[in-house]
């Protein structure tokens, strides 16, 4: 037996006694309870001075780990108790605390493994420091305690309580393995999958992983682009969209989706969804579309081109640290193109840098006259809501997308990816998130037409039908979203899971967020201030000032005589019908804190500009006068009183008014007089004669335009050309060769054509469009009556008509190179009494357009009589067609009503066809024909397998499938 003095030490490790153990846990708790109790103040006091989001993160998790330590000691002092009371081996207990101690230590090692994983994946993209790390695994923890928290609390998802619609991924094991394997890499490449509808209809697919943030593709749940197969569709689309929500409300998507949409932008659609993935519940979603060419014929824009300015990727198709700063203004190879209308991506290319070379440069004319031309009213609508949500997302770096539209050479912009955020209350509800942005600011009258569009957005769409819209959404994802154990959403760099009290909250301040900034534009906008200066000299200076103008109206039958002031000769009424004057705007730097950090912040600010006029009358007059009119809010339409001084002289200011500050002074943009021009007789005329939206062209009876190669006539205006049938209106070739193109353009541009006849014309190109018709109307209006167009050349056809609206009657369409008429998504839209003889390809070619048609008679067509495509409805009634190549084709959803047509003697094809042509339509040809004739042809009928045509006539009806039909003539079917 051992001696004591040669005996093994008692204890391997020295434990602290029990009461001491205990104290230490019962102090910890005390500090916990205390840290949370002040966790408030805390934040509060070092507000400015520190980052507020992150001392709360560090105080909070802080509190709830000495909780846990506290939390962990006493359990570790009953197990010693336990130890003690069955009276075990000292080596024994040393033991059990060594295991506990290596257990803590597994634990944490795979923690901090965990999360350096994740900052190395982050890491590819994004610089993250290495003094985050320690707030990283505060959030890393927080995350898997809310992720354990939801899993207690949820339950089996049953689809058939959703109200949402629910849909189900089906991906291979090892594909999803494929997809993690190098991430974020690996997670672009697609994989084979299955998609499965609401309907249970399940499609073949490609599906990878979207995005370029963590929260995309590092957490639990992914996003995920689907690419169709077979080109089958799905919304009307072959691909979309299925992202894991990055907004703490679960709804950001649905909502911009829905309030850009009401303020007319486009838009992809976004709504919620609930997803199953290999049927396993995954959760929430927001389903959105995806941008290309079947986008745009879904939504009946002319096929375009999309450019997307997003963040530019390396080699492997990522982001890299580098790149996350550069500017995608700076270059066109910073730009991807999503879309042609041609399939020419170096063209396209071209027209973004052409893009860039406006918004960049520091010429204000040059700038101005491009927005004008290619951008306008679309790009304000944009802006006012953008800064209704204030979505500065959409900003120099990323989040760019435009359609640009072939037929008026527009970029069109789309909303995408925007935030929902409150308003700074120091400065104007004028958002400059980008260079565009800060360019348009520069245009007082700009401004005021934004303004116009926003508070008719405020008003349309307001406050409370948003809110309506939320709640409504709120209601129907609440199930869902409680059944849902990764509700993850963006926490740069990584991404967190919320309860079901932070999506609520999450919601709520949303709904916050909206009234706030709802109320703040609308006491902005309701700011107008004008003061009048009244010199003894004459001179009269108003100087507006605040958000909005002020619009001046004199009382009818008064007249206050003034002339501008060193811009006009002659004294006229003053504000006869009204006058808008502009306030200006002004950009201030300044220094903003946010918590470390000091930045550089811009703040919009208004700025009076002064405008100057004489008058002839006396100081005392003119006071009288200036006290006769009335002045408003020329947005609000609120009545304002002026301030009235007069003064010995204006102050130098108020003198040099028209010097350039930030804001461009509207008097040295001002719009084009309204101009009348008159053609008569004989005239020669070459190159391209340009007519602005303020100018009418008249074109008198007999008058004989003789046009050398290539010249056009382009009116953005009114062109009034009536002639008779004793003396009508000719436009032909000067020497035989083709001239180019007689062209309406845009929205303010109307044509009546009265006894025309026009010949040898062919096409041209103008202002980034290409006209293809002889005669072209694009995104205008003409009326079209007893003309004759023929023998056209080169370019497509006889008259091309896109957007807008036309109406052709008693008209003759002779000798086309191509198409007589064209109509692409016209709106309205007639063509009758006409005669077709002797074309190149179709009499009569529709696409998106339902016109009426009637009383046609066409004989000699190259291609098809009348050719019905992408989604037509139109109406026709008593057609006769012959000696066409094809009497009617129907095609891609068209579904046109046809009454008492003759169709006879087709050359190549049958009278009817109904088939599938694009498959971006979803389907083949539809319709119904009314008692007509179409026996007396080689081939009666020709239909696909997913076409549909009715056909009732002699008392009965009979629905003709490719596989089936009966319609009483010889040989139908082929």
């Amino acid at each position: 037996m051992r001696t004591p003095e040669n005996q093994a030490p008692a204890v391997l490790v020295q434990l602290p006694s029990i009461p001491l153990t205990a104290a230490a846990a019962l102090l910890l708790i005390a500090l916990s309870v205390i840290m949370a109790a002040l966790q408030g103040s805390i934040v509060n006091h070092f507000t400015g001075t520190l980052d507020a989001a992150k001392l709360s993160l560090v105080l909070s998790m802080t509190s709830l780990n000495l909780a846990i330590i506290a939390g962990l000691m006493l359990v570790a002092m009953g197990i010693f108790e336990i130890f003690r009371s069955y009276r075990l081996e000292n080596e024994l207990r040393n033991l059990s605390f060594l295991l506990l101690l290596f257990l803590g230590l597994f634990v944490g090692a795979i923690f901090y493994a965990h999360l350096h994983f994740e900052m190395k994946v982050v890491g590819v993209s994004e610089d993250v420091k290495w003094h985050t790390m320690p707030i990283l695994a505060l959030k890393l923890e927080k995350d898997l305690i809310t992720q354990m928290q939801n899993r207690l609390l949820v339950f089996e998802f049953d689809p058939e309580f959703s109200k949402i619609p629910v849909y189900s991924l089906y991906i291979r094991s090892a594909k999803i393995d494929q997809l993690n394997s190098n991430l974020p890499f690996s997670g672009l490449m697609s994989v084979q999958a299955f998609f499965q509808d609401d309907f249970n209809i399940v499609y073949d697919a490609k599906a990878r992983y979207r995005g370029d943030n963590f929260y995309h593709w590092g957490s639990v749940k992914k996003s995920w682009r689907v690419n169709l197969s077979d080109n089958n569709l799905f919304n009307g689309l072959g691909k979309f969209n299925l992202i894991n929500p990055k907004h703490p409300s679960y709804m950001l998507g649905p909502i911009t989706s829905k309030i850009l949409a009401e303020a007319g932008v486009m838009t992809p659609n976004s709504y919620n969804t609930a997803l199953f993935i290999n049927n396993r519940y995954a959760g929430v979603y927001e389903y959105l579309d995806q941008l290309d060419e079947t986008f745009l014929r879904k939504n009946n824009w002319l096929p375009g081109d999309i450019y997307a300015g997003d963040k530019p990727k390396d080699e492997n198709n990522w982001i890299t640290r580098e790149q996350q700063t550069w500017i995608v203004f700076d270059e066109p190879q910073r730009w991807d193109i999503q879309a042609t209308f041609d399939g020419n991506v170096d063209r396209a290319m071209g027209n973004v840098a052409y893009l860039l070379e406006n918004v960049n440069t520091s010429d204000a004319n040059k700038f101005y006259a491009f927005f004008t031309d290619h951008m306008g009213e679309d790009y304000l609508r944009f802006l006012a809501e953008k800064t209704l949500v204030n979505d500065i997302h959409a900003d120099d770096r990323h989040n760019q997308r435009f359609y640009f539209d072939p037929s008026s050479g527009k970029y069109i912009p789309i909303g995408w990816d925007q935030e929902v955020l409150p308003l700074p209350q120091d400065m104007t509800p004028d958002l400059i998130a980008n260079r565009i942005d800060r360019q348009v600011l520069k245009f007082p009258w700009l401004v005021e037409r934004k303004n116009e569009l926003l508070y008719s957005q405020l008003n349309s769409f307001d406050e409370n039908k948003v809110i309506d819209f939320i709640e409504q959404n709120k209601e129907d994802i609440e199930y869902p979203l409680l059944n849902d154990i990764d509700k993850h959403v963006a926490d740069w760099p990584l991404s967190r899971n919320i309860t079901m009290d932070e999506w609520r909250q999450g919601v709520e301040d949303m709904g916050q967020t909206i009234r706030s900034n709802y109320s703040f534009i609308r006491s902005s906008l309701s700011q107008a201030y004008v003061s009048i200066s009244v010199a003894d000299s004459g001179e009269v200076s108003f100087d507006v000032n605040g958000i909005s103008g002020v619009k001046i109206v004199a009382p009818a039958g008064s007249c206050f005589k003034t002339k501008k002031h060193g811009r006009e000769r002659e004294y006229s009424c003053f504000a006869q019908g009204g006058l808008i004057l502009h306030p200006g705007r002004g950009i201030r730097t300044e220094k903003v804190q946010l918590g470390r950090y000091v930045y550089d912040s811009e703040r919009v600010e208004a700025v009076p500009i002064s405008y100057v006029y004489d008058s002839n009358a006396g100081s005392e007059e003119i006071v009288e006068q200036l006290r006769q009119l009335r002045y408003y809010n020329s947005v609000t339409g609120q009545e304002i009183n002026p301030q009235i001084e007069r003064k010995a002289a204006l102050s130098p200011r108020q003198s040099d008014f028209l010097s350039a500050g930030y804001s461009q002074h509207p008097w040295l943009y001002e719009e084009a007089p309204e101009r009348q021009i008159t053609w008569s007789g004989e005239m020669v005329l070459e190159g391209q004669h340009v007519f602005g939206r303020n100018d009418t062209l008249i074109i008198e009876r007999g008058t004989v335009l003789s046009m050398k190669k290539d010249a056009s006539i382009i009116s953005f205006g009114t062109v009034i050309a009536k002639g008779t049938a004793e003396k009508p209106i000719t436009i032909t070739s000067y020497s035989g060769e083709p001239w180019g193109s007689f062209v309406m353009q845009g929205s303010n541009s109307y044509a009546e054509l009265d006894y025309v006849h026009m010949s040898n014309g062919s096409g041209t190109n103008y202002g980034m469009v290409t006209y293809t018709g002889m005669i072209s109307i694009y995104n205008g209006n003409a009326v079209i009556d007893h003309s004759v167009f023929s023998d056209n050349r080169n370019y497509d056809d006889l008259l091309n008509a896109k957007r807008g609206s036309i109406r052709i009657r008693n008209s003759q369409f002779f000798n086309s190179f191509s198409d007589a008429i064209d109509l692409d998504i016209v709106e309205h839209g007639e063509i009758s009494s006409s005669i077709f003889r002797n074309l190149g390809g179709d009499a009569i070619d529709l696409s998106t357009t339902n016109p009426l048609i009637f009383d046609v008679n066409i004989s000699g067509a190259g291609d098809k009589g009348i050719s019905i495509g992408e989604k037509s409805s139109p109406q026709i009634r008593n057609a006769y067609i012959e000696d066409a190549n094809v009497g009617i084709a129907i095609k891609d959803r068209s579904d046109p009503r046809i009454y008492g047509v003759i169709i006879r003697n087709t050359k190549l094809g049958a009278a009817v066809e109904s088939f599938e042509k694009n498959w971006r339509y979803g389907g083949g040809g539809l319709g119904t024909i009314y008692d007509s004739n179409i026996c007396d042809n080689s081939t009666v009928l020709y239909m696909d397998s997913v076409s549909k045509t009715t056909f009732v006539g002699n008392g009965g009806t009979v629905v003709c499938t490719g596989s089936s039909c009966d319609v009483g003539c010889k040989n139908e079917l082929h």
